[in-house]
């Protein structure tokens, strides 16, 4: 059982509520992009304000990128995300 699974079940047995393990599912599946554009920041030991600056968007901006849902991020914005961090995104 992968830690996923676990904690899914853990929120459906506290809530009693079967329903639950699939919402836990769902946000885990529509935050896998944010979580990755921090890990990116991170690993590169950069500040939201930093990366902001060599975005050329404000701290917020970066803010809302990184808690933003895979959906309600566009395209340039990933762009210039990617280009300020130097990494290469392929798409398949």
């Amino acid at each position: 059982m992968s830690a996923l699974d676990k904690v899914a079940k853990l929120a459906a047995d506290l809530a009693e509520d079967e329903g639950a393990a699939q919402r836990v599912r769902e946000h885990e599946a529509s935050t896998v992009l944010a979580r990755t554009l921090i890990e990116w920041r991170t690993a590169k030991n950069l500040s939201q304000r930093q990366l902001a600056v060599k975005m050329g968007v404000s701290p917020s901006k970066v803010c809302r990128l990184e808690s933003a849902r895979g959906g309600e991020l566009n395209w340039g914005d990933g762009v210039k995300y990617r280009d300020a961090m130097g990494v290469r995104v392929s798409v398949l």
